[in-house]
C-alpha cells in the first residue's frame, strides 16, 4: 500500500529512505492530517450508499475526519473493469480537549492499576470498565469517543445509523425504537520498556476505539492484513499489497477506529517511561446498550 501523502522523501514513510528500519514493511502513517488523502465516500458511484452520501457537498455534516485508507480505484475500459476491492475503514480524529483531560486521565488510571491485578505478562491493564470508574475526564472522553463512533460510521456507510442498521435487517426504523452505539467493554492498558500486545482482534464488537492518553513520543499501532490466505501461497507478484502491514504511528490525544475484525499488535515499546491508552469495544443495539454510555 502506498504512502497515503506521496511524500516517499519523508524519512516516516516506510517506502522512503529509512524503510529499511526495523519497522520495515509497514507502511507508516503517521502524517499530519492536512497532509493525508481525505475520503468522501468508498463506492465510485453512491450506488451503495444511496447518494447523495458525505461525498455530496449538501451532506457533508462530517466534515474534518481523515480516513486513513485510501479511496477505492477504478480503471475502465472498453474492454472491462478492474477495482481494488475490499477496502477497510480506519479513522485518525485529534480530541479538541485531550489538554484539558491527559494530565487527570493519567493519574486516574495509575490510581486504579495499584490495585488490579491484570498484570499481564506483556502489558499492565485496569480492571473493571472505565465507563463505570465515574471520573469526570474519563467519562468526558468516553462519550465523545462513543460520537466520534456514530459519525465515524454514517460517514463510511453514507446515511443515518437507524438506516445503516435497518438495512442489515428486515426491520425499518419506524418499526423501532432508535439505534444507539454503547460499550461493551472499556479498559486502560500501560506499557513499560519491554511490553508489547501480540496480534489479535475484538471478538462480538463492532468497532474498536482507542484513545492514546501519553507516550514520550508516537504510539505505534500496526493493522494487519484482514484477508484470509493472503499469506498462503506466494505467486511471486503481489497483486494487493500482500506481506505489507500498517504501521500507524499516533500521538497523545488521538482517537483511532476501526472494525472489531480488524486485526491489530502494539509492537515493543522501547522507552522508559509510560504509555497509557483507554480502549472501547463498541456495538450498536435497539433501546440502548446493555452497559455503559451510550450515543
Amino acid at each position: 500500500m502506498e504512502c497515503l501523502t506521496d511524500r516517499r522523501d519523508d524519512p516516516a514513510c516506510a517506502r522512503g529512505p529509512s524503510g529499511g528500519r526495523r519497522d520495515a514493511g509497514w507502511t507508516n502513517l503517521d502524517h499530519d492530517a492536512a497532509n493525508a488523502t481525505t475520503v468522501e465516500c468508498e463506492y465510485v458511484d453512491h450506488s451503495r450508499c444511496g447518494g447523495p452520501c458525505a461525498a455530496s457537498p449538501a451532506n457533508r455534516r462530517n466534515e474534518g475526519f481523515v480516513t486513513t485508507v485510501p479511496s477505492v480505484s477504478v480503471t475502465n475500459s472498453a474492454a472491462g473493469t478492474i477495482m481494488q476491492a475490499f477496502s477497510t475503514p480506519v479513522a485518525r480524529i485529534p480530541c479538541p480537549f485531550a489538554a484539558e483531560v491527559n494530565p487527570s486521565l493519567v493519574d486516574i488510571v495509575l490510581a486504579r492499576l495499584e490495585n488490579t491485578e491484570n498484570l499481564f505478562g506483556y502489558k499492565s491493564e485496569t480492571s473493571a470498565d472505565l465507563v463505570e470508574w465515574g471520573e469526570e475526564a474519563a467519562d468526558r472522553t468516553s462519550s465523545w469517543a462513543l460520537e466520534m463512533a456514530r459519525r465515524f460510521t454514517e460517514k463510511v456507510m453514507g446515511k443515518t445509523l437507524d438506516k445503516a442498521f435497518s438495512d442489515g435487517r428486515a426491520d425499518t426504523a419506524e418499526d423501532r425504537p432508535p439505534v444507539s452505539v454503547g460499550v461493551g467493554r472499556s479498559w486502560a492498558s500501560v506499557y513499560r520498556r519491554g511490553d508489547r500486545h501480540e496480534a489479535h482482534f475484538h471478538p462480538n464488537t463492532a468497532l474498536s476505539a482507542i484513545y492514546y492518553v501519553t507516550a514520550p513520543d508516537t504510539c505505534e499501532l500496526d493493522l494487519l492484513d484482514p484477508r484470509t490466505g493472503i499469506g498462503y501461497y506466494d505467486s511471486g507478484i503481489a497483486f494487493g499489497g500482500e506481506g505489507h502491514g500498517i504501521r500507524l504511528r499516533c500521538k497523545p490525544g488521538e482517537l483511532v477506529i476501526f472494525p472489531g475484525w480488524l486485526k491489530h499488535a502494539v509492537p515493543e515499546f522501547e522507552d522508559d517511561s509510560l504509555r497509557i491508552s483507554l480502549s472501547w469495544n463498541i456495538g450498536f443495539s435497539v433501546g440502548g446498550p446493555p452497559k455503559g454510555r451510550h450515543k
